[in-house]
């Protein structure tokens, strides 16, 4: 996926070592050579890794559902939280270039410069994987407004109806 012309990569773990759907994004490159950040959609936030070997640590998300519900997800977290992580982090990054790519990758997987986000959180576990699921750290559906699973990408969409 590209916003802006820069890549943006979403993979996972190549081992079973837990965790979730990671996005990077060269836009919210790190000032340290020797580490990168990497937002997880398992915990909605940004994980600091160190280089060295992060390749073959990781593969490359090929599901294209899970692939837009990751990008989706990062698009919401860099519009609530972006600002206060590049601060902290001290990435180079002006605060209007950082709104401008947030509203991009908004516009680009939601269709709209904003993300929906709930006053009220929805909670519950996904029917696929079990994992616990929330509107809070997660993301609804357009078409069965189910929230998506930020593990496996499962929403009601998936669920086949059985005619009797």
């Amino acid at each position: 996926m590209e916003a802006n012309d820069k890549p943006l990569w979403v993979g996972k773990r190549s081992s079973k070592v837990g965790g979730g759907v990671y996005v990077y994004d060269v836009e919210l490159e790190g000032g340290k050579s020797d580490s990168i950040y990497l937002f997880d959609t398992y915990r909605d936030s940004m994980q600091q890794f160190g280089r060295e070997g992060l390749r073959e640590a990781f593969e490359t998300i090929k599901d294209l559902n899970l692939k837009e519900t990751a990008l989706r997800q990062y698009a919401k977290w860099l519009l609530s939280s972006g600002e206060k992580f590049v601060r902290i982090h001290q990435i180079n990054i002006t605060p209007e270039k950082l709104k401008e790519h947030a509203q991009n990758l908004s516009k680009q997987h939601w269709g709209s410069n904003s993300c929906k986000v709930y006053g009220s959180q929805r909670s519950a576990k996904c029917y696929s994987c079990h994992n616990g699921i929330n509107s809070q750290s997660g993301i609804e559906c357009e078409k069965c407004h189910w929230i998506i699973c930020n593990h496996c990408g499962a929403c009601g969409c998936s669920i086949r109806t059985r005619v009797l």
